[in-house]
């Protein structure tokens, strides 16, 4: 079963996990834009959403609609990170801060040791030009 919001990378997943047979059933509900995913009390009278059965026009749309849709995974330090601060909760928003300052510290690091390792390749590099110029000043040829 996959909803209108799935990505082309849950849809590949639940159409290659069966060894016989895959089916795909597309269902569209009557959803009242007011409803939060979580609430139930717009939904039928024993508070379960009805299935609408579509044509399968509209079936076929829907299913290139999610092949269509290439999203990548997201972690959740990156969701958490994409999300205000004052929209998560205190403990996550802290996590978070914490997160971002451990990966700049690394990054400051990781680029104080290539500036120190570009430094020292200068250094070499210059230390054998001045004794190649010495060696050619005091008639030292030492090409073959």
């Amino acid at each position: 079963m996959l909803a209108d919001s799935a990505s082309r990378n849950l849809a590949y997943v639940g159409l290659t996990r069966r060894r016989a047979s895959n089916h795909v059933l597309l269902y569209q509900y009557q959803r009242d834009p007011a409803e939060a995913d979580h609430a139930h009390d717009l939904a039928g009278a024993d508070g379960v959403h009805l299935a609408r059965r579509g044509t399968p026009t509209q079936a076929s749309r829907t299913l290139r609609h999610i092949i269509g849709r290439d999203e990548p995974a997201q972690t959740a330090h990156q969701i958490a990170a994409g999300t205000p601060a004052q929209h998560l909760p205190q403990r996550v928003a802290a996590l978070v801060a914490e997160h971002q300052h451990a990966v700049t510290s690394r990054r400051r690091t990781y680029q104080k040791t290539q500036r120190a390792q570009r430094d020292r390749a200068l250094d070499r590099h210059l230390v054998l030009d001045r004794s190649r110029s010495r060696e050619q000043d005091s008639g030292y040829d030492l090409s073959l």
